[in-house]
């Protein structure tokens, strides 16, 4: 029998899609392995001890085990409860770009720290419009995009509703031009 070595992290749920019978694959951000690909065996069971604390948006720590050829999710503990439901309908946008950007697993400390600060700053004073840009700079800033534009370092955190008012025209352009460099995505 083998023993495989469990790692316990901070993560954030991206996606999910429900697999077989009574599984889920999900995509977290973690803290400690980046973007990982992890199925959650029999979780959509009544009877599941993990189906409570394994809702879209939340920050868990969760347990991991390396398989052969997958990631499995052992155990998970709810940090965060959801945000509210319009700032959750912008998140899920920048964390879909986040996946997108996001290529391979590896550790990135400074874009989870921009993660998590969606959780913990949650900006009440920010429109839902301001929110998505807020949380799509921070994004870009934390992958080196936009690190060379003077007027793009301008805009990440703290982002405050005066300076997305008055220019966004230019940081959605902004944006858009880190995304173009990105060659991963076309412009929106």
């Amino acid at each position: 029998m083998s023993s495989y070595e469990k790692y316990r992290t901070q993560a954030v749920i991206i996606k999910e899609k429900n697999f077989g019978e009574a599984d889920k694959l999900f995509t977290l951000y973690t803290e400690e392995f980046g973007l990982v690909f992890v199925i959650a065996k029999g979780v959509r069971l009544l009877k599941s001890k993990l189906k409570p604390s394994l809702k879209i948006f939340r920050m868990l720590v969760v347990t991991l085990i390396k398989g052969k050829d997958v990631w499995r999710l052992t155990d998970a503990e709810c940090l965060s409860l959801r945000l509210e439901k319009i700032k959750e309908q912008n998140l899920a946008k920048t964390c879909l770009l986040l996946a997108e950007l996001v290529q391979g697993q590896e550790k990135n400390t400074e874009l989870f720290k921009v993660v998590e600060s969606f959780f913990l700053e949650n900006p009440a004073s920010l429109s839902e419009e301001d929110f998505e840009l807020w949380s799509v700079v921070n994004v870009l800033h934390a992958l080196g995009y936009g690190s060379d534009d003077e007027d793009f370092e301008l805009l990440i955190r703290p982002f405050s509703e005066t300076s997305s008012t008055k220019n966004k025209k230019k940081i959605i352009s902004l944006i858009n031009n880190a995304l173009a460099s990105s060659q991963l995505r076309k412009q929106t």
